[in-house]
């Protein structure tokens, strides 16, 4: 009985890995493909940077687990190329995270210009220092 409970724990326990891991592909497969289509000039450049970078996620991800039967030759230029595709992800992630935050201080810059728009404050300093004595009297202090 109690084996029976192991093999279905074990079996969640996978389908639980499994969900995480397509997740977290999913996100870094988005992640990827936006930063390509941003960094890009012209929209060939976009779709290419957004396609190399969908496949140095699936690499990144996949490359090793799918050459473990390989040679050892075969299993070392995959080490080298899955180097290559970490260090592309991760530079394409930190491009992404960079990005929104130029792009986040961009928003409220132009959140600010709207709220100040240049206008001169309308009451001078010596007219609030005068409210406020006003007020400070009123309360007793």
């Amino acid at each position: 009985m109690s084996t029976k409970k192991n093999q279905v724990s074990a079996r969640i326990s996978s389908i639980g890995c499994l969900a995480f891991a397509l997740m977290a592909t999913t996100i870094s497969v988005l992640v990827s493909m936006y930063t390509g289509l941003q960094m890009g000039e012209a929209l060939t450049d976009k779709l290419a940077l957004g396609s190399v970078g969908v496949l140095a996620v699936f690499f990144a991800h996949f490359l090793l687990a799918l050459c473990r039967p390989a040679s050892v030759g075969v299993r070392i230029g995959a080490f080298a190329l899955w180097i290559f595709c970490i260090a592309y992800v991760v530079f394409s992630h930190a491009n992404f995270f960079a990005l929104s935050q130029q792009l986040a201080g961009l928003r409220r810059v132009a959140a600010l210009d709207q709220s100040s728009s240049g206008q001169a404050p309308r009451r001078d300093l010596m007219a609030i220092l005068s409210d406020l004595g006003k007020v400070k009297n009123g309360i007793g202090n």
